[in-house]
């Protein structure tokens, strides 16, 4: 699905946007449209997940200045308890494993904070289908490597 499914104009954008941008100029274009609708965010989980899939230190710094120039969404009680009811209702829903750790908790922020995933990452469309949470494909799925 790359139509949005719910959601407003805050943008909560995963690590899946980002690793793509350099090499893919559809993604790039996209996420500019994106920017010209609504605020870009971040949080921790995406923070962290991005600096981990640096592959040498100026890379590390790049990134990093990147994903922190957006609004930082903050990971609360509230965030944590949305996390662990997403696994929950992934496994009542026979998903057991369907989505990560780390993209539970970018989807609990989000669900808290009122923003929409911007991804390019089949996860999100798991938990989307247990839960409340507004999610959307960068680009159509299967149009990027």
């Amino acid at each position: 699905m790359s139509g949005p499914t719910r959601g407003g104009d805050l943008y909560l954008v995963d690590n899946s946007v980002f690793q793509r941008l350099p090499h893919q100029a559809q993604v790039a274009d996209a996420l500019r449209s994106f920017a010209l609708r609504g605020l870009f965010a971040t949080c921790l989980p995406i923070t962290l997940e991005a600096g981990h899939s640096a592959t040498n230190g100026a890379e590390h710094t790049r990134v990093l200045d990147l994903v922190g120039a957006r609004r930082l969404l903050p990971i609360t009680a509230e965030v944590e308890a949305q996390a662990a009811a997403l696994q929950s209702a992934l496994w009542n829903g026979a998903l057991v494993r369907a989505a990560g750790v780390i993209d539970l908790m970018i989807a609990a922020t989000a669900i808290v904070h009122g923003a929409t995933v911007l991804h390019y990452d089949a996860d999100f469309e798991h938990i989307a289908g247990v839960s409340s949470l507004a999610h959307r494909w960068v680009v159509p799925r299967g149009t990027a490597r």
